[in-house]
């Protein structure tokens, strides 16, 4: 019996190489648990944040060790994309305020919305309501708004707001306070870089996508999303055809005209390349299952993940499982050793051939090209995982007995 237990650990050791070889790791505590854990996360850029409960009703903030003051109510954290700024609601005795960085900035509100910052200069933007009348605060300026209906946008550098706003069984665009025709349904994109607004709005059985107050498409059954990237330059869409086929538009001013892909029976999970005039989404077409890269075809299955870029958009890579898992990787099909969640939320080093994964253990990181998987401590909770340019980790927050870790693993 002792040598079948041997060899039992050796077959596994061999065939599963778990930590097999020694990684760089980096796990340390960063609340040590005296107060009530409550929700924990990381920002793409490596920001961590948590929100505890020292004593029964009143809650703190804690961002990258730095802890706020007690507040007996929190709402809308947020942080800027250049993860250089960031902002929260926060309601004590006298009110409400908002907390960005190390500004407080009390003022009236019977409710708080939502923070907004623009992507060019970290300008930030709130909204509230106070008696009655829903306001945004924007480039020093305090704007009435009328009957919005989901959240605002605003311009790149910050300067600019777009809403809709709910007219009856109707709808308009209000942009920068001009408000556009009546439409039935409105689906808000977003600024482009030079401060035009694009959305898409249907009168009756016709959709079509619209730059400020002009359209720029014909007209379509539906349109059933839509993207734009950080920056503003491009812009991506899903719409369906009369035909009943759907299709992607993209948009771009370093294109004539638009750049149409092929027609499928369905498209989903539309994403846009970071920088350049690109994007993908998931499609099938006669039981055929793909990934698209603009027009390029990518074979895929059914259970695929949403494709990714990595942060510089050098790859674009998704995950898609029956019998066996594979992740593709700009194209090119790799097997993988083990089965994989396609829902899970992976992060990637780019041009590293290792991914990164949660399970409800622990922060995996598994090799691609060989069988080795890395796993970090045992938990109890964990957030989706990030790869941090920064320092070169794959990084994590989790929870172990109430208490918080950091989770790091060096690809």
């Amino acid at each position: 019996m002792k040598y079948l237990i041997i060899f039992a650990s050796m077959y596994i050791a061999l065939n599963l190489n778990i930590n097999a070889v020694a990684k760089e790791k980096s796990e340390r505590m960063l609340l040590d648990g005296t107060e009530n854990l409550l929700q924990f996360g990381i920002d793409s850029t490596g920001n961590w944040w948590a929100v505890t409960e020292p004593f029964s009703g009143q809650y703190r903030v804690h961002i990258n060790g730095k802890e706020s003051t007690t507040f007996s109510e929190l709402k809308g954290l947020k942080f800027a994309a250049s993860g250089n700024r960031w902002a929260f609601f926060g309601r004590n005795h006298s009110g409400w305020n908002i907390i960005a960085n190390d500004t407080i900035i009390s003022f009236n509100a019977s409710l708080v919305d939502e923070i907004q910052f623009s992507n060019t200069n970290d300008a930030i933007s709130y909204s509230y309501i106070d008696a009655g009348q829903e306001k945004i605060v924007l480039d020093d300026r305090i704007i009435p708004t009328y009957s919005r209906h989901g959240k605002y946008f605003v311009s790149q550098k910050g300067k600019r707001f777009a809403y809709v706003s709910k007219r009856g069984n109707s709808y308009i665009m209000n942009i920068n306070g001009k408000e556009s025709q009546i439409f039935d349904e409105i689906l808000p994109i977003g600024f482009k870089y030079n401060d035009e607004f694009l959305f898409a709005a249907r009168n009756g059985n016709l959709w079509e996508i619209f730059q400020n107050e002009t359209p720029i498409t014909e007209t379509y059954k539906n349109v059933s999303e839509a993207v734009i990237n950080a920056d503003g330059t491009s812009v991506g869409v899903i719409v369906k055809l009369y035909s009943d086929y759907y299709q992607t538009i993209l948009f771009n001013d370093e294109y004539i005209e638009p750049l149409f892909s092929n027609q499928y029976d369905i498209i989903q999970d539309l994403v846009l390349h970071p920088y350049e005039p690109m994007l993908a989404c998931r499609a099938m077409l006669n039981n055929s299952y793909f990934v698209l890269l603009n027009s390029t075809e990518y074979n895929a299955d059914e259970g695929c993940s949403k494709p990714q870029f990595t942060y510089d958009g050098s790859e674009l890579f998704y995950i898609f499982c029956r019998i066996s898992c594979s992740i593709g990787i700009n194209g090119k099909k790799y097997k993988l050793p083990m089965q994989l969640d396609p829902n899970y939320t992976f992060a990637k080093k780019p041009k590293a051939m290792n991914i990164c994964f949660p399970t409800n253990t622990s922060m995996c990181v598994q090799e691609i090209e060989t069988n080795d998987l890395y796993a970090s401590l045992l938990i109890d909770r964990i957030c989706n995982p990030i790869y941090n340019r920064h320092t070169g980790f794959y990084e994590s927050l989790a929870s172990i007995n109430n208490r918080l870790y950091y989770m790091g693993i060096k690809p």
